[in-house]
């Protein structure tokens, strides 16, 4: 029988998007059939188009969730891997750590995993802020948010030895 990802969708990533602060599929993608890893973009915020406003608060919320309540770890260790587009592009994912990082134009990210039965689920939550300094402060507010030094955050999310 072959993998219905619908259905996998709808059962593991969907009922993540309903909680607050809301999130949204932007893509996914899934290495075999069936699948042994399933990457998901994640995005906090509205979707385009949408009038809703974001509070920079919002991404560190989302990534604070999923790390407390929905049992994910930090993906630190996952190497890289060179995924080729339906445009013919070869890009690669993944590689480096998982930690929260920004850049200059305004994006924040982090990755984070999770075994789902025989699936590695890696779900890679992002969000579009104004410009480089909002996803800066976005980022330490991610670690200011859990009363605790950053270390210990890392420490207490970073997924056991041998799970990814």
């Amino acid at each position: 029988m072959a993998f219905d990802m619908k259905k996998w969708l709808d059962e593991n990533i969907v009922p993540l998007t309903h909680k607050t602060p809301k999130t949204f599929i932007y893509s996914w993608l899934w290495n075999g059939n069936p699948p042994k890893e399933i990457l998901v973009w994640l995005m906090v915020g509205p979707k385009e188009g949408e009038e809703e406003q974001l509070d920079n608060k919002d991404w560190a919320g989302a990534a604070k969730r999923m790390l407390e309540e929905e049992d994910f770890y930090f993906d630190f260790t996952r190497e890289a891997q060179l995924v080729r587009l339906e445009s013919g592009k070869v890009v690669n994912i993944f590689g480096g750590d998982g930690a929260p990082l920004f850049n200059p134009e305004g994006a924040a990210a982090l990755r984070l995993f999770k075994k789902v039965g025989d699936i590695q689920l890696i779900i890679q939550l992002g969000c579009k802020f104004p410009d480089g300094k909002v996803a800066a402060a976005a980022t330490k507010g991610f670690y200011e948010s859990f009363d605790k030094p950053a270390l210990e955050v890392i420490s207490e999310f970073t997924s056991p030895w041998g799970m990814a």
